[in-house]
């Protein structure tokens, strides 16, 4: 999983973030495809990722809230969801350590993530960049 142009929403914020967790993304993906993958580290990554994750959707959360965009319930929603998922596989990943429940995971990571930003967050920085100053450092 790979950085692409298109997924930019051009909120400086918001970009770097959604950079980061397809970066994050990109390396459980790759520890998942080692000839011989690595628990703990695997486990370490997926912490990092829903921890990043949670950051992020805070976030994005606290400037939807301060620039009352419209359609936050649902996008607030649709993060919920996401972390429910994610924390659900984690905790079968910790009991099991099932590379079946990891790649279903980056699958399901993966393809979410992409949705999301094309959709919804491509939305919400519609009504943001509206907002004066909203990419001033």
């Amino acid at each position: 999983m790979k950085w692409k142009n298109s997924y930019a929403t051009r909120i400086l914020v918001i970009d770097n973030d959604h950079r980061k967790l397809i970066e994050l993304t990109d390396r459980l993906e790759g520890l998942s495809q080692e000839a011989q993958p690595d628990c703990r580290l695997i486990g370490n990554q997926l912490e990092r990722l829903i921890d990043y994750t949670g950051y992020h959707f805070q976030r994005e959360q606290a400037m939807m809230a301060q620039h009352a965009v419209v359609g936050i319930n649902q996008h607030i929603a649709e993060h919920a969801e996401f972390i429910s998922v994610a924390k659900d596989a984690y905790a079968d990943w910790n009991l099991n350590g099932s590379m079946e429940v990891l790649k279903s995971l980056i699958k399901y990571l993966s393809s979410w993530l992409i949705e999301h930003i094309s959709s919804r967050d491509m939305e919400l920085a519609e009504q943001l960049l509206r907002v004066e100053g909203i990419n001033a450092a």
